[in-house]
């Protein structure tokens, strides 16, 4: 589905189209129109007579760019002696637009067709085909020099602060395979698309197996010196005894101080795929009476929880989740219910609103349902856990890579910076192949250009 005007976008190569609406490709005698035209205005010519071009390369980096986003194409010219190397820019439809320089500006999710046309007479057109996108990626997370190739890695938990955002990553994609290694990132927060290299933490004392790290949270505990103490809680999955790691971490370095078990308390659960903060607040009945504690929110499939922990607590311990609520999915998609559950997102503002990460696939079975990630959003989630009743669904968004099966774009966390509306999150495509080690993964954290709140 595209919110271009046009019903059919431009392949790689001369008179190949795809109709959007039904997938097939239909070959054409003529060249397609254009619905933007711009002109190079670098002139070059030779002696010796007129050598006409024979051939167009147009290159440039990413193979998307985000709504309101830029990138710069280059149109290659040969032979290298061509009288005139003069190229006319031209888009296939109006998701973008070009300049006479070959810039793109993203308009509106879809496919375009960037087009490089000699102006000699000699008819040659080069081309290349640009995904427009919702979302724009803020940085790739690399190799690093710890052994372990970026490819063998796969992003899971994330979490998003005032000054940087945080990921982990484990060494399997499959839930059904145990993870040993997990590595941890942060990343400065730009909006503007300008930040630096992803930042590899290091574990300055022992840490523990987190598994699968499928979803982290942030915390903090001001001590009454004024010191500040910085925390990120990790839902460890797929471990013989579950637990909610809580790692302590100053700048780039970080430790673990905590691991806490759960309890069953009659909810035949052991162990949790999601979390976010809830709220800071001192309780006024229970063990932690008068304590300064921290409330979080965990996820079980559509099942929610909530667990308190003492805020300044370092060491280990169990919780007793207290269930809550379920989420319903929207009676028009009831595909929904065999999506992945992925992460979530609570906003404690306003009559509170939950997100709800899901992901139309599944690594271990080799189901499909298109690839698709979304984020069912709930209000009045504040009324749901104070009360135990049911939040009301508001809306659903979709993020997707593309429009081809093969494209396996899969988001795993998500978050919003303090004060801001602007969506952040953790996702990796299947399909990429590293060079030189051969077919894996490439994780980033990538930005929302919709303001989805």
């Amino acid at each position: 589905e595209s919110g271009c005007d046009a019903t059919m976008f431009v392949c790689e190569g001369i008179g190949a189209v795809i109709d959007c609406l039904n997938g097939e490709e239909i070959v054409l005698p003529t060249f397609p129109s254009s619905s933007s035209t711009s002109s190079t205005t670098t002139t070059t010519s030779g002696g010796g007579g007129t050598v006409l071009v024979t051939g167009i390369t147009v290159s440039g980096g990413d193979p998307s760019v985000g709504v309101g986003k830029q990138r710069t194409l280059t149109a290659t010219v040969t032979p290298s002696n061509a009288t005139n190397k003069n190229v006319t820019w031209t888009t296939s439809n109006s998701c973008a637009t070009v300049s006479n320089i070959g810039v793109v500006t993203g308009v509106s999710p879809g496919f375009v067709t960037i087009y490089a046309t000699a102006k000699d007479g000699s008819g040659k057109i080069g081309s290349k085909t640009i995904e427009i996108t919702t979302y724009h990626r803020q940085t790739e997370l690399k190799n690093f020099t710890s052994g372990i190739a970026a490819h063998n890695q796969v992003p899971q938990g994330f979490a998003v602060g005032t000054n940087y955002c945080y990921s982990v990553d484990v060494n399997s994609v499959a839930t059904t395979s145990p993870n040993t290694v997990q590595r941890l990132f942060r990343y400065k927060l730009d909006g503007n698309g300008n930040g630096g290299e992803p930042e590899l933490m290091t574990p300055s004392k022992t840490v523990g197996n987190l598994g699968h790290a499928n979803d982290m949270a942030l915390a903090t505990y001001t001590e009454s010196n004024g010191t500040v103490r910085y925390y990120l809680y990790v839902v460890a999955t797929q471990l013989n005894t579950p637990a909610l790691v809580k790692l302590r971490y100053d700048g780039a370095n970080y430790w673990e101080v905590g691991r806490y078990t759960y309890n069953k308390n009659n909810q035949n659960l052991t162990a949790y795929s999601s979390i976010s903060l809830v709220k800071y607040y001192t309780p006024t009945s229970g063990a932690l009476q008068g304590i300064l504690s921290i409330q979080f929110l965990l996820g079980n499939g559509l099942d929610f929880f909530t667990i308190t922990i003492r805020r300044d607590h370092e060491g280990n311990g169990s919780v007793t989740p207290s269930r809550k609520f379920s989420i319903p999915l929207p009676p028009a998609h009831p595909e929904y219910a065999n999506y992945g559950r992925q992460a979530i997102y609570y906003e404690n503002s306003g009559t509170g609103k939950l997100y709800y990460l899901m992901w139309g696939g599944n690594p271990d079975t080799g189901s499909n349902q298109n690839h698709k990630n979304v984020i069912l959003v709930y209000e009045d989630t504040k009324n749901a856990i104070d009360n135990s009743v049911a939040p009301n669904y508001e809306k659903r968004i979709e993020i997707n890579k593309g429009s081809s099966n093969s494209i396996k774009f899969e988001i795993e966390g998500i978050g919003f910076p303090a004060n801001s509306d602007v969506l952040w999150f953790h996702a990796y495509e299947w399909n990429y192949v590293p060079s030189p080690n051969g077919t894996g993964l490439k994780g980033g954290i990538y930005t929302e250009s919709r303001n989805i709140k």
